[in-house]
């Protein structure tokens, strides 16, 4: 399946070539964002930022111009796809397109080529994206494996309180200069650089909280033998002697590792990651989900960079450059991705406990640079840097909005004066509004709890294979002061936020059985929240009310969201089977969106599976969409499991989808949501 955002490059004299494929790709289904462009210069700008899907070119001749263009887009991008666009196809203009390097050959004349050429491409490409992808995840994983082995050959030692409760004969060898002496009672401390400390009492704060997992922080520490050592520093969880503690691992090294690489990827300057190299990793890095911390980017740009530039000459300012670049390779931890931005800018990608200790890594970076200034011919430069940090918002933040965030706040830091940091304030304002918010909600939600104020609208499920099965998808819906009606995505972002969402569902359920009880026929479809999915105590309270009000554990079938099946599917593992032995149904929303959540099928107990709307949207004129639905309800047919098409609209829709094997379908084309239980 195809990400739901494409983007596509048109490098063509006439921007009717831009406009015949922007429409033809969307009336088959297929949303674009296309830029159409006469001076390839542009695509390679984009390309360059990462940026891309896929590229048209327009070629009259197939000229040697032609052939470099291609060169030089394969250059910075290797495997990105490029169809050539000619008013002919033809074995004789294939095989010359096919020499020139391009895939493959397009004329105006046939829409359903140019289609289902793009999705065969783009799913290629995407392919490719995601091997290099599992290959970075294979060596990290034998980086672990190789981490695991050295493990017990390193200088370990048990701190409580950030004072060392014990220590391995090697930590001993290697920090205390008595042998007959221990290193019990000692501060940890007492051995770290005092420029270094700083970090030190950071993470000791963040993995007593919990948020510091599997990073590494570089600090100097002070040994018996060899004075100042820089080593790399793991912190982890430690049980000693029945009382919390915390690990602590010594490593010597020689510089912070980047990422997996070779010289290719480096700037040939500074020997780190160029521009695009940089925007490629980090993005890379983002889609991996952390459990705790904070990930920032950092906007690092030297001040009096002209100055400098007109007093030194163009070629020994590139000893600046160097020098920042070497500081930063010194100071970034391990897992920290980091690069030249452009002239005089650096950017870094990291992870660490809190805000705070992002600050305290850039501070620590400003001061090195300052007590290590660039030497050229015998006079010394101290360096300064205007730095601005931007968190990232796990769930909701898009890479080049926070890295214009970081980048703003840079220049905030500048005009208020040179070797400044500014942190961008949007999140903080945005978390605040909300935490605003949920002071006035979090009480009409328990009043509304009180006065049962809520009710409950069903949505009929109908079946497209004659079944006579009464099936029905509950929504909730609360009544405000003066009888408004408010609609759940109001109230149940304050209701998870606060830890409401499983007294929610439990009305919900509650209400639903109470139904069932007067209905006997009826199968209530009940959704299920991350918090309600994960409390060991539901299973207990639902079936003693079911008990209570004489309903078949068979009336109820719980919902689950695929993107939380997914996410919790390891804490998942034997819960679902526990829903199933009690005799409860399961069924997963919102399927489809992900392809690589095809395994849950195989992983989990399944019995229905609700077909997402964005593949029903649009169902009747897009070929594509008709494959993966028709895939879908094969796969889950021959598993045994039941497919409801969500969100129907329309009578040819359901007739397709009939065609396609699904199984039953909801929407307004066969009723409207009403009421069936309201408030007492």
């Amino acid at each position: 399946m195809l990400p739901e955002k494409i983007t596509i490059s048109i490098i063509s004299p006439s921007e009717d070539d831009s406009v015949y494929i922007n429409s033809t790709l969307r009336n088959a289904g297929i949303t674009v964002q296309s830029v159409w462009s006469k001076n390839h210069k542009d695509c390679i700008s984009l390309l360059e930022e990462g940026n891309l899907h896929l590229i048209f070119m327009r070629t009259k001749n197939f000229s040697a111009q032609d052939e470099s263009i291609i060169d030089e887009i394969k250059s910075v991008e290797k495997h990105i796809p490029v169809i050539l666009v000619h008013d002919e196809v033809n074995q004789k203009t294939l095989t010359i397109t096919l020499q020139m390097g391009a895939h493959d050959l397009i004329t105006m004349d046939f829409p359903d080529r140019l289609t289902i050429l793009t999705c065969r491409e783009l799913g290629s490409y995407l392919k490719a994206k995601e091997l290099y992808k599992l290959r970075g995840e294979i060596d990290n994983y034998s980086e672990q494996l190789q981490t695991l082995k050295e493990e017990s050959t390193l200088p370990a030692i048990i701190l409580i309180d950030g004072i060392i409760v014990e220590a391995n004969a090697i930590a001993n060898t290697l920090l205390n200069s008595d042998k007959n002496t221990s290193l019990f009672t000692n501060p940890i401390l007492d051995f770290i650089h005092p420029d270094d400390q700083i970090l030190i009492r950071g993470a000791l704060r963040a993995a007593t909280n919990g948020n510091f997992s599997a990073d590494e922080i570089v600090v100097r520490v002070h040994t018996a033998k060899q004075g100042d050592v820089k080593m790399s520093c793991l912190l982890e969880s430690y049980v000693h002697d029945g009382e919390t503690a915390l690990r602590l691992c010594l490593r010597e090294i020689q510089k912070a590792k980047l990422v997996n690489g070779n010289a290719m990827q480096l700037d040939p300057l500074t020997n780190i990651f160029h521009r695009k190299q940089f925007i490629q990793s980090a993005q890379e890095k983002l889609q991996n989900r952390i459990d705790s911390g904070i990930r920032s980017l950092v906007y690092i740009k030297l001040d009096s960079f002209k100055l400098l530039q007109e007093e030194l000459g163009i070629l020994q300012v590139d000893k600046i450059l160097e020098h920042t670049a070497n500081a930063l390779t010194e100071t970034a931890t391990k897992g920290d991705i980091y690069g030249r931005f452009g002239s005089n800018v650096f950017t870094i990608l990291c992870h660490k406990g809190s805000q705070a200790d992002v600050r305290s890594w850039a501070k620590h970076f400003q001061d090195y640079l300052s007590s290590n200034p660039c030497k050229i011919d015998d006079t010394d430069y101290p360096l300064t840097c205007s730095i601005g940090i931007s968190d990232w918002q796990e769930e909701s933040d898009d890479f080049a909005d926070a890295l214009q965030r970081a980048k703003n706040s840079s220049n905030d830091a500048r005009n208020s004066g040179t070797g400044n940091i500014k942190v961008d304030q949007h999140f903080q304002e945005v978390t605040q509004q909300s935490n605003d918010f949920d002071k006035e909600w979090v009480g009409k939600l328990k009043k509304a709890l009180v006065q049962n104020r809520f009710q409950l609208y069903q949505f009929p499920i109908s079946s497209l294979r004659m079944t006579s099965r009464n099936m029905i998808d509950v929504y909730l819906r609360m009544k405000g002061d003066d009888d408004e009606l408010i609609l759940p995505n109001v109230f149940m972002p304050t209701a998870e936020r606060n830890n409401l969402s499983q007294s929610l569902d439990r009305w919900v359920i509650g209400a639903s059985i109470k139904y069932c009880q007067a209905n006997p026929d009826s199968k209530m479809f009940v959704r299920l929240s991350k918090d309600s999915l994960l409390d060991k105590a539901l299973l207990t309270w639902t079936s003693k009310v079911l008990t209570e009000h004489k309903v078949p554990t068979a009336s109820l079938v719980f919902q689950i969201v695929e993107d939380d099946i997914f996410k919790y599917r390891t804490k998942l593992a034997t819960r679902l089977h526990e829903f199933r032995e009690q005799g409860f149904e399961i069924a997963i929303e919102h399927f489809g969106k992900n392809p690589a959540h095809i395994e849950l099928l195989e992983d989990h107990p399944i019995d229905y599976l609700k077909i997402d709307s964005t593949l029903i949207q649009g169902l009747t004129e897009s070929r594509d969409r008709q494959k993966i639905v028709k895939a879908l309800c094969k796969i889950a047919s021959s598993k045994q499991i039941a497919t409801i098409a969500e969100h129907v609209e329309t009578a040819d829709t359901m007739a397709v989808l009939y065609q396609l094997g699904a199984d039953y379908m909801q929407g307004k084309f066969t009723l409207e949501p009403e009421v069936i239980l309201g408030s007492d």
